[in-house]
């Protein structure tokens, strides 16, 4: 999301600079990197290495020493019209909002979702979560002069956190329209071993348990009884689960059936979205859905859980099928469905192209530049985006 922004600010001709976190790193002295994209100043910050638990913490490290002077730097010397942060419950946010408080300077933050697991864990992890949010995340919340949620369920969630609503605004991800489809001639189909009758079912995402994949391969392995040439691919890199899917794979018997493709650079990734006859989304928890919005651009039909920030995007019978999260046997029902009626397909995906325009950036853009004018000066010249790189896309 923060490239999006910052390539289209950069296209209406305001300058940017990005301030992101990165790992995994090998040393607390790890050096800081900066690079360009375009018009956009990038400098990437090394964030502490994370130790070796069961607990998924890379992304939840500290920037090191150098790091936060640098960061300090930045904000206090960098002459910024407005200040907007990414992300909650990373300490490189905390440690920017914290800076810009002291010195009193104005900053806004999105919020695009809260941390699950320390909320349904039980323990030390679970109180350590409870004792940040209200001491430090909290304070983070209030004291950006406005708080942005990607979508209404997640802005339910802000307030909760006792933040006054007047100040929680709701502004979608923006999405940028593909120009035309494209074709390889069939190196898809080589590459990933594929059949022209198979039915290819793409679903998109980092390997968590709660993107719901476990119970999308249970659907898969029920609905072959009555669609025997469906194919699963699955894109995204590990964030912890993937032994566990890769298992539940093995024990169905299906490891001709569900390819696990890794990351795929966005290119890659919407060149195998193309490809597919339908986009599944059966995530337990979702605080917005971009690859919703992605299937939606790309025309493609689209079943998904009802779930978080799908229910703002995605309208059931119109441009997606919405299932129960977690129910394998309903997830299965579906599929078998769309795979079996063109015309129910075809209208999801006409249906789905029109809505996409909605959350074209031409169209989200003005709703950030206004806030930032809101919080800057009375002209916007320039814009620090700080974000984990987990949030940086």
């Amino acid at each position: 999301m923060v490239q999006g922004i910052a390539e289209n600010l950069t296209r209406k001709g305001y300058g940017v600079t990005v301030i992101a976190g990165f790992y995994p790193t090998t040393s607390a002295f790890t050096r800081i990197v900066e690079s360009n994209d375009g018009d956009i100043k990038i400098i990437w910050l090394p964030l502490l290495p994370y130790p070796r638990t069961r607990m998924y913490l890379r992304t939840s490290m500290p920037p090191n020493l150098r790091a936060l002077y640098r960061l300090a730097s930045t904000i206090l010397r960098g002459g910024f019209d407005a200040i907007h942060l990414h992300g909650f419950g990373h300490p490189l946010i905390d440690a920017a909002s914290t800076i810009c408080r002291i010195s009193g300077r104005k900053f806004l933050i999105t919020v695009h979702g809260f941390p699950s697991s320390p909320q349904k864990s039980s323990g030390l992890l679970k109180y350590a979560y409870r004792l940040y949010s209200i001491l430090v995340g909290r304070q983070t919340l209030i004291s950006a002069s406005t708080v942005i949620a990607v979508s209404s369920s997640v802005r339910r969630e802000t307030l909760s956190h006792e933040i006054d609503s007047r100040r929680v605004r709701v502004i979608p991800n923006g999405i940028d329209l593909p120009s035309g489809p494209t074709s390889d001639n069939g190196g898809f189909h080589r590459k990933y071993q594929l059949e022209k009758e198979d039915r290819l079912l793409v679903s998109v995402g980092s390997l968590h348990e709660r993107k719901g994949f476990q119970y999308l391969i249970e659907a898969i392995h029920l609905a072959k009884k009555e669609e025997p040439h469906v194919k699963l691919l699955i894109i995204g890199r590990d964030g912890g689960f993937g032994n566990s899917l890769a298992e539940l794979v093995r024990e169905l018997g299906l490891g001709n059936d569900v390819i696990f493709t890794g990351y795929l650079e966005s290119t890659a990734k919407l060149a195998v979205m193309r490809e597919a006859d339908i986009i599944v989304i059966p995530s337990l928890i979702e605080p917005f859905g971009l690859v919703a919005l992605e299937a939606m651009s790309l025309a493609k039909p689209i079943v998904a859980s009802a779930t978080g920030g799908l229910v703002d995007i995605l309208s059931d019978g119109h441009t997606a099928s919405l299932v129960h999260p977690g129910d394998s046997k309903n997830l299965a029902a579906v599929l078998v469905r769309l795979m079996h009626n063109e015309n129910d397909r075809q209208l999801l995906s006409s249906n789905s192209a029109k809505h996409a325009v909605k959350y074209s950036w031409n169209n989200v853009i003005d709703d950030y530049t206004d806030l930032y004018r809101s919080v800057g000066r009375k002209r916007l010249f320039e814009r620090l985006s700080v974000a984990n790189d987990n949030e940086a896309n």
